[in-house]
């Protein structure tokens, strides 16, 4: 078996699991780390990685509030394609990375 490779690719670096979820109303972004809003049933935006729970998988889009959407959750994802609310380069640092590898989030530098 051969190994892919992701020349092109800025978020998926490598096997992903994947998740349609109902969001909170706002923009998202591909990359964007969410967290579940167990008070609403729904996933919102949160770059804390404590608080984890997926990563926007889609190009970017306005959800209106209870929109359905896809989520990465779990997987290999490169460092430089995970981004904050201004779909700019979130800063990936080494507690990052401790913090989301139990939650299945193996995070790739490139």
């Amino acid at each position: 078996m051969s190994k892919t490779t992701y020349n092109t690719e800025e978020l998926i670096a490598g096997d992903i699991k994947t998740q349609v979820v109902k969001f909170a109303a706002d923009t998202y972004y591909r990359g964007m780390p969410v967290k579940y809003d167990s008070d609403n049933d729904r996933y919102e935006y949160d770059a804390t990685a404590a608080d984890l729970a997926g990563i926007f998988l889609e190009g970017e889009r306005e959800i209106a509030a209870n929109g359905w959407g896809t989520i990465i959750t779990g997987g290999e994802i490169y460092q430089g394609g995970i981004v904050d609310d201004s779909n700019d380069a979130l800063t990936i640092d080494e507690d990052f990375i401790a913090a989301v590898a139990p939650r299945g989030f193996y995070i790739r530098r490139k």
